[in-house]
């Protein structure tokens, strides 16, 4: 399956491009201190908040940050997060 697929306890959801997020391949994956789930794709970084997820709720479940070198889009291949919480 592209896109994310989270195990919620019982069973896995998958998450894909028809759910909000912008690119189907996923490089690297990486899950604050605060649970939040940041997602390096093709289009930039993307925010997943587990918390909000919900099928039946109405929320925008993922957030694009767009990577611009010399004004075009650039892939997010890893992500890091250092001792005091900044994801770089």
């Amino acid at each position: 399956v592209d896109g994310l697929s989270r195990f919620d306890g019982y069973q896995f959801v998958n998450y894909s491009t028809r759910d909000g997020l912008p690119h189907g391949t996923l490089y690297d994956l990486r899950e604050s201190r605060s649970g939040v789930y940041w997602l390096a794709t093709p289009a930039g970084v993307t925010r997943f908040i587990p918390a909000q997820a919900s099928r039946t709720a109405q929320t925008q479940l993922f957030t694009t940050y767009p990577l611009l070198v010399d004004g075009k889009n650039s892939t997010a291949t890893c992500l890091h997060e250092d001792p005091a919480g900044q994801l770089w």
